[in-house]
């Protein structure tokens, strides 16, 4: 959606009155020689890149959404039959030539071509667009293109009134070109499946150290990428760790996540109301498991107050299945290992006594609340509506699998006009409120306003839309959420708990092992493995089910039946297996899955 032609630097717009034209050539020569440079101090190559991105607006199917390349008549014929979609895009437009500007004035010499696709489309349409590039060019040579004498800048003249204008030439972008997009998980569309097959076509490039066949560094002389040094090394801190690793692909790393919250987290919701009658025995930080909760569900049934019930369970979040299955052993059978797991019975048994002691109800009475709830935060906006009356006690590790891990990520591909150039701008996408909030939100005072209170002695922010906005974007798609505002009218410093929800996350182990399954990566008798270790922990979630409809009584005689008959082996079907993922053979196992991701 670019205009053709934007000022290089605002202070830079030459505006000089017409009848300098009278001065000759020389005069236009000079003003040409300064804002290329001049003194041979030759500047970056002014260059337009593209940025794909889902919307929630309106678009039309088979659109990619440019109205500065349509013509006078094909706009018009939008307005009318399609006037929201010509509303929305004239308005990406307007957004695309700020967020453009504040680029120029910063010496990026880069624009950006916001593509917006509705979210219906949009992996349709990439797929389309990627089809018709690779008809015409090969992944990586579109890459080279930026240096080629087409793409020397030039120097526009415009006359506007009585004023000349004089410009640098920012070009649309071509039609084998596509620079910056982003991959989802997004209804039948999953994001793991999608990264994996971009890597696989040639259609992502590396973002982290790579080498030639050769094992030199040269493969892509001009890129800084993201390591321990140089450019991008605040990429590092920006990113967790672990979630940067676990985007690796034989060592390469081909997308970076948005920031945002990764992971439904399971809490212990505690009434701060109710609390407040406690306050003088218990501290909110003393309250980290399900020991200390019980003794605080205790505390509230000495209270004795007929319209407080110590725990609320409705059956919507499940009380058991919250023990990290990694760290589970598996033996001869999957279910005596997982009832013979001590942290597993203890916490069964803590909760079935609480249940038995009549502290868990599975409604309330008229008039009637609870003083701790299970809860579970699956979006910024529950979690940020939940904090405000609980206090909000994560309950176990939250395993995060591939659908999240996956969920939102921007890559650049093989087909950008120039790769250095790309990585700058996904290097703002990351990190840059700034961009992002534009990007996200629109234009200050026009498609949003900030409003600063004051709460407890300091300054709060809260970001407000403009009801009668016509843009329209989706924040887990136009970078890191961190670096703008929740989208909710909640205030910035609620993102605090997103954070911490965050840490509280673990990435499983075997969260790319699909990829390495389907690759024969691995042996048959190692894929094998992996299989069999997904289905038993299924075999777990399964027994975890069951065990909810146990008494503590029931609960407590399967328990002993285990440890007198030390057979209940009701899945032989995994005995040929058994003794590799028995305890020590499972730390192999993890060695080994760790050697084939790298």
């Amino acid at each position: 959606m670019k205009k053709r032609f934007l000022c290089l630097i605002l202070a830079i717009v030459m505006i000089v009155p017409f009848v300098l034209a009278s001065c000759g050539e020389s005069e236009d020569d000079k003003m040409k020689e300064i804002i290329l440079g001049g003194d041979g101090a030759e500047i970056d190559r002014a260059l337009t890149l593209s940025i794909w991105l889902p919307t929630d607006a309106i678009t039309i199917k088979g659109q990619t959404a440019d109205l500065s390349q349509m013509s006078q008549q094909n706009k018009l014929d939008l307005q009318k039959s399609y006037p929201e979609v010509y509303d929305f895009l004239k308005r990406v437009d307007e957004v695309e030539d700020v967020i453009n500007k504040v680029l120029i004035s910063r010496n990026y010499y880069t624009n950006i071509d916001i593509v917006p696709v509705n979210n219906e489309f949009y992996e349709e349409a990439l797929a389309e667009r990627f089809a018709k590039m690779d008809e015409k060019t090969n992944p990586f040579d579109m890459n080279n293109k930026g240096d080629s004498d087409e793409y020397a800048n030039e120097v526009v003249e415009e006359i506007v009134g009585n004023k000349k204008l004089y410009n640098l030439l920012y070009r649309p972008v071509d039609d084998n070109q596509l620079d910056i997009f982003l991959i989802r998980d997004y209804g039948e569309y999953s994001g793991y499946e999608q990264y994996m097959s971009y890597i696989e076509k040639d259609y992502l490039l590396p973002l982290n150290k790579v080498t030639d066949a050769n094992g030199t560094d040269d493969l892509f002389p001009k890129t800084n990428y993201i390591t321990s040094t140089g450019a991008y090394t605040s990429i590092n801190k920006l990113i967790r760790a672990e979630i940067m690793s676990s985007m690796k692909v034989n060592d390469l790393i081909y997308a970076l996540p948005n920031n945002h919250l990764y992971a439904s987290q399971e809490y212990f919701a505690v009434n701060k109301a109710v609390f407040e009658k406690l306050k003088d025995e218990y501290k909110v930080k003393d309250l980290t498991d399900l020991n200390s909760i019980v003794a605080y569900m205790n505390s509230v049934s000495a209270l004795n107050d007929a319209t407080v019930v110590p725990m609320l369970n409705d059956g919507s979040v499940p009380a058991f299945g919250l023990i990290d299955l990694d760290n589970l052993t598996y033996g001869d059978s999957a279910l005596n290992d997982i009832f013979s797991n001590e942290e597993f019975v203890s916490f069964v048994r803590a909760y079935k006594q609480a249940e038995a002691d009549g502290l868990i109800a599975s409604k309330l009475g008229e008039g009637q609340k609870a003083a701790v709830e299970l809860f579970l935060g699956e979006s910024v906006e529950e979690i940020n509506a939940k904090a405000e009356d609980y206090y909000l006690i994560p309950v176990g590790e939250h395993k995060v699998d591939s659908s999240e891990l996956y969920s939102s990520m921007f890559a650049i591909s093989t087909f950008t006009l120039d790769y250095d150039r790309a990585m700058k701008i996904l290097n703002l996408l990351v990190s840059d409120s700034e961009i992002v909030t534009m990007l996200q939100y629109g234009i200050e005072n026009e498609d949003y306003s900030i409003k600063v209170e004051k709460v407890d002695g300091h300054d709060v922010e809260t970001l407000n839309l403009n009801k009668d906005t016509t843009y329209q974007m989706n924040n887990m798609y136009t970078g890191s959420s961190y670096y703008t505002f929740p989208h909710n009218g909640a205030t910035i410093d609620q993102w605090d708990d997103v954070k911490n929800a965050n840490l509280n996350m673990v990435i499983g182990k075997y969260v790319n092992a699909q990829y390495y399954i389907d690759k024969a990566t691995l042996t048959d008798e190692e894929a094998a493995l992996l299989a069999k270790k997904s289905e038993l922990a299924e075999i777990a979630l399964a027994a975890f089910a069951s065990i909810d409809e146990m008494s503590l009584e029931s609960f407590n005689a399967l328990i002993e039946l285990i440890a007198n008959e030390g057979d209940l082996t009701l899945n032989a079907e995994y005995a040929e297996v058994a003794a590799f993922l028995g305890e020590a053979s499972y730390d192999e196992l993890i060695a080994l899955y760790d050697k084939v991701m790298g």
